[in-house]
């Protein structure tokens, strides 16, 4: 799938779970020295974007981010 395809879809959704992502997805979405990552190049023309990552994937981001509460678990 091209990034073409991609950034003309209705919905993209990135998932990222864990702390050995954190570096990454830090990089992917505040930025970066050098080339981006393809998933940094992801932007929408009239859809949405969505990452749904957990809070040890999300540790090191200084970002904002919306936080849900799922409820008990299971």
């Amino acid at each position: 799938m091209t990034l073409l395809t991609v950034n003309s879809a209705r919905c993209v959704a990135f998932v990222s779970t864990g702390g050995s992502k954190a570096s990454v997805l830090k990089e992917v979405l505040e930025g970066r020295e050098g080339p981006a990552f393809p998933a940094a190049r992801v932007v929408p023309t009239q859809g949405e974007l969505f990452w749904l990552v957990d809070d040890p994937a999300a540790a090191s981001l200084t970002i904002q981010v919306e936080r849900f509460d799922l409820g008990p678990k299971l």
